[in-house]
């Protein structure tokens, strides 16, 4: 029961926010730089999001994420339903696909990650999604999140 419980709070996580993508033009970011900092920034997320789920705590992701926003909240939330379950994470396999950049110039990062979740009764379940990270860079050059929206396959 409290398997299905996280896994509809992610899910629930994941598509909260509406995708307002389809009133705007997005384009190929053209700048390798801003590619491989979109990239890296995701990466690191995925990487440290998976090991802050019994481990490090939500406090570790803060610097990725704006306070108090839907997702923030949602992050919080499921990281702590995770917690209480004694459920763990683990990162098996990520790849960004695309970077791309919008009207104002906020950053789409697509990717396709699988993670092993571990339950205290011992069985483990890989999940597998096609997902998008929504970002937004500040004045001093540092990214954010905003959302991370699961693709319908």
């Amino acid at each position: 029961m409290r398997k299905w419980l996280s896994l509809v709070v992610f899910v629930f996580l994941l598509v909260g926010c509406s995708d307002n993508r389809s009133d705007m033009e997005v384009v190929p970011v053209d700048n390798e730089e801003d590619f491989e900092a979109a990239a890296e920034f995701v990466e690191n997320y995925k990487a440290d999001m998976t090991k802050s789920v019994g481990n490090e705590g939500f406090d570790y992701l803060e610097d990725y994420l704006i306070p108090n926003n839907s997702y923030y909240h949602s992050l919080r939330r499921y990281v702590s339903d995770l917690e209480q379950s004694k459920t763990t994470k683990e990162l098996v396999d990520f790849e960004v696909i695309e970077v791309l950049v919008g009207e104002e110039s906020e950053y789409y990062v697509e990717a396709n990650e699988k993670v092993a979740l571990s339950y205290q009764n011992g069985e483990v379940e890989e999940v597998s999604r096609h997902i998008e990270f929504e970002l937004v860079r500040s004045p001093e050059g540092t990214f954010r999140i905003v959302t991370i929206r699961q693709f319908k396959d």
